[in-house]
């Protein structure tokens, strides 16, 4: 855990203010059990006051920068189109639901096959669809 937060500490610390925002957070936490949402709030305040008094100390770049270092834009945004693949298509649409019931027919038949169509196993079987489909009926997420 340790080294798990030196890690993450040395990519967001960059300066003595950010840093001793942190270790005061920590001794608050552990060494006067200060509570978390208490602290959480005293650090946004520093934050926001030390933004104000001292921008240079609190930027997300540190060191007295006062822009973050340009990134190269993202592979994919909200101007790429979208692939081939993920486009709607019915042909894709008919073999995704011929593929589950197909999958459903097989795994509910074989608990009728070894069991018999009123054993428990088939019982949860029939009963589980019927809540899935009770579910897709109402809209709410399978």
């Amino acid at each position: 855990m340790v080294q798990a937060a030196y890690r993450v500490g040395s990519h967001t610390l960059k300066n003595r203010w950010l840093w001793g925002i942190a270790m005061a957070a920590f001794v608050a936490i552990f060494a006067l059990q200060v509570p978390f949402p208490a602290i959480v709030l005293l650090a946004a305040a520093v934050g926001h006051v030390g933004g104000k008094v001292a921008p240079q100390a609190f930027t997300g770049g540190g060191h007295g920068e006062s822009a973050a270092p340009q990134r190269p834009g993202a592979l994919i945004d909200d101007d790429t189109p979208a692939p081939a693949h993920a486009l709607f298509s019915w042909a894709r649409l008919c073999k995704v639901v011929a593929i589950g019931l197909g999958l459903w027919l097989v795994a509910l038949g074989s608990l009728w096959a070894l069991f018999g169509w009123n054993a428990v196993p088939t019982q949860m079987g029939r009963a589980l669809t019927r809540v899935g489909g009770a579910r897709l009926s109402r809209g709410s997420p399978a």
